[in-house]
């Protein structure tokens, strides 16, 4: 077993295992002929996707909560990950590592220009990960980097206990009603979660416009609940 880099186009990892057979005649069917040796079955996809999915999701809401798409998207021109770096600012292996890791993604598109390369922002980065953009997610992803993300931490608690979690860590400022929390803060955080349930339906909401009739009502009501 040895470990062979691969670029971050081709992988959210920067390092993977690789198993390199020396002798190219050599085949899995051949070794599965061997009494002696164990040939393990291969991972399924779906199982494999499920290993590492988080992991992409956390480079998404690093990257918005940093501010990349939004400094690619008001530049005139593809960024080099070092302009990037200094505007965020962040250190410029880290940002440059990211970066990649968003182009694997499909986020970023990466050219190169003279001996240096350059990125700038897919069309779904530019449609839904920039907050000028009318049809931004930036709010809804914000939420899901700062409460659903940790709050999912505690998931194996919460199944022992059969009890909600926001009395844990960050949230225990307000156990009994964690909103207390939400509308504590400052403006600009109470618009953000405003944000983040506007980004969460308006693109259902129309479906579901169409698909009852609401003619006769003049206003409608968000209830809550447990």
């Amino acid at each position: 077993m040895t470990w062979q880099h691969l670029d971050a186009t081709d992988s959210i990892y920067s390092i993977r295992p690789m198993i390199i057979i020396a002798d190219h005649s050599c085949c899995w069917k051949e070794m599965a002929e061997q009494k002696d040796t164990f040939v393990p079955s291969p991972i399924p996809d779906k199982l494999m996707n499920l290993l590492e999915c988080y992991q992409a999701s956390k480079a998404l809401f690093a990257a918005c909560d940093l501010g990349i798409f939004d400094k690619l998207h008001s530049s005139t021109a593809p960024q080099s990950a070092k302009e990037i770096s200094l505007a965020i600012p962040a250190d410029l292996d880290a940002t440059t590592r990211l970066m990649d890791t968003l182009v694997g993604l499909e986020f970023l598109e990466k050219t190169k220009h003279g001996d240096q390369w350059l990125y700038n922002n897919s069309q779904v980065a530019s449609k839904f990960l920039t907050s000028s953009s009318p049809e931004s997610q930036l709010g809804y992803i914000a939420i899901k980097n700062n409460v659903g993300y940790p709050i999912l931490g505690h998931l194996e608690s919460a199944v022992r206990e059969g009890t909600t979690q926001w009395m844990k860590p960050p949230f225990e400022k307000y156990p009994d009603d964690v909103y207390k929390e939400v509308y504590s803060q400052p403006e600009q955080s109470r618009l953000e979660f405003m944000s983040a349930m506007h980004n969460s339906s308006l693109h259902g909401c129309y479906a579901v416009a169409k698909a009852v009739d609401l003619s006769q009502y003049n206003s409608c009501c968000d209830l809550g609940g447990k």
